[in-house]
């Protein structure tokens, strides 16, 4: 995630501080963050999205939760799946036997 703080930038990110996924990144501006050393200032870029100056003030490498913190969430997640699955069934069934306009 990057994290882009409000009180030293009005743009980049979404323009209020809130952490994007990597993926959510212009490719240029991507490129140019891996490219980075820490304390380290790029050079001025140009995307689709205007101009960027990035310095990189820290990394913080992704961490894989314990399996307790997020067991009971993917028991929901599984749950809800299913209740999908079933809804969907029981919709397509209904619609074979009623005429739905």
């Amino acid at each position: 995630m990057v994290r882009v703080n409000p009180s030293e930038s009005n743009l980049g990110a979404d323009g209020l501080g809130k952490p994007i996924a990597f993926e959510e990144l212009n490719p240029i501006v991507f490129k140019a963050i891996l490219s980075l050393e820490i304390g380290k200032v790029s050079a001025p870029i140009t995307s689709s999205l205007g101009a960027h100056i990035i310095v990189l003030d820290r990394f913080t490498p992704a961490a894989v939760k314990p399996r307790d913190d997020v067991e009971n969430d993917l028991i929901e997640l599984h749950r809800d799946e299913m209740v999908l699955t079933q809804e969907r069934q029981i919709t397509a069934a209904l619609k074979q036997r009623v005429v739905v306009f």
